[in-house]
């Protein structure tokens, strides 16, 4: 089971990655519009990734959860939860309500809503999570540590970004937390996926000739 939720975690966090950066470049219509039909597939397909790093959040979770003590598994179950409604609240945007306008108390807004609630329980969950699995020094320290601080990071290249010039706090922002909460899910998953092919191929240890008497 961990093997197969590092694969997961893998996907999810490329999907998540790729999705999130090709976003920042794709232009918003209004619902039936072909540049709204292309926004709405980036955004299904991004939607799509986070039922892996559910899975992935699990076998992480898992591989750990003797190690951590109750600081990892708060820090899961938050990560699990923002997920979740992060997934709840794009299916809604994207599926459910998908032909409405963006409008105060629609099906919509609500879903919206959701999602940004999502992103924050996560944000602090990720946050308790990425530190959890750094401290239980089981698996890779850059993974974990990205974990943790994609948030911060993404907040600190905003600031940075406004001050400078160099790009618009919001591209800075959001480039940041896709490529750093991305990538930590794939060092994690391929540290998960890895492990469990090794512990596969283990023999089992020999049992012992010795009869006590």
């Amino acid at each position: 089971m961990i093997r197969m939720s590092g694969l997961a975690a893998i996907l999810g966090g490329v999907v998540w990655a790729m999705c999130s950066v090709k976003l920042m470049f794709v232009q918003w219509g209004e619902p039936g519009s072909y540049l709204y039909e292309n926004y709405e597939f980036y955004n299904r397909l991004l939607a799509l990734s986070l039922p892996f790093l559910m899975v992935g959040s699990v076998g992480l979770h898992a591989s750990q959860e003797r190690r951590y003590g109750w600081p990892g598994r708060l820090g899961f179950g938050l990560t699990f939860a923002g997920f979740a409604l992060m997934f709840v609240g794009a299916v809604g945007e994207f599926w459910l309500f998908t032909d409405q306008p963006c409008a105060e108390g629609n099906g919509r807004e609500v879903s919206w809503t959701v999602f940004l609630l999502g992103a924050l329980t996560l944000a602090g969950g990720s946050a308790v999570f990425g530190l959890a699995t750094l401290k239980a020094g089981m698996l890779p320290r850059p993974g974990a540590a990205l974990l943790m601080i994609w948030f911060p990071a993404g907040i600190l290249s905003g600031i940075l970004a406004d001050s400078t010039g160099l790009l618009s706090a919001d591209l800075a922002f959001s480039l940041v937390m896709a490529v750093t909460l991305g990538t930590g899910w794939v060092l994690l998953g391929f540290a998960l996926w890895s492990g469990g092919r090794d512990a596969a191929r283990r023999p089992a240890p020999a049992e012992s000739m010795e009869v006590e008497t």
